[in-house]
């Protein structure tokens, strides 16, 4: 017999309520990989750029540094985790979009650029 003092210790019984589910058709793994390549699509990734543009258009200053301060800090324990095989592969991967990024521009964004990394080490020779 259960004691009254007993009752709320017990786990409850879960019967089904309502209609029987339908049987999932998909594993979680295809899952996942549906997902990614939904996330992928150009019209998601652009619905998603122009999401953050207005997000970050309406950010006061205080809210800019602690979200990149967060995000630096996120970067640095990543990395800090990563094992010498990830490093080596996020370095590869980061070299060949700089390379792909780089065959895109024009001359014109080219020499602004160059220009502006000028100013930037400039800058940091002086502090």
């Amino acid at each position: 017999m259960i004691k009254t003092t007993d009752i709320h210790t017990l786990e409850p019984v879960k019967r089904p309520v309502g209609r029987p589910r339908k049987q999932r058709t998909q594993t979680p793994e295809e899952r996942r990989a549906y997902m990614r390549a939904y996330q992928a699509t150009p019209e998601r990734r652009e619905r998603a750029r122009q999401y953050q543009a207005r997000r970050r258009a309406q950010e006061t200053p205080e809210e800019r540094e602690d979200r990149l301060a967060y995000d630096r800090l996120r970067q640095r324990l990543k990395r800090e985790s990563e094992t010498p095989e990830e490093r080596e592969e996020r370095l590869v991967k980061q070299r060949a979009r700089y390379r792909e990024q780089r065959s895109r521009e024009t001359p014109e964004e080219r020499a602004a650029r160059l220009t502006y990394e000028r100013e930037i080490r400039a800058l940091r020779k002086r502090s």
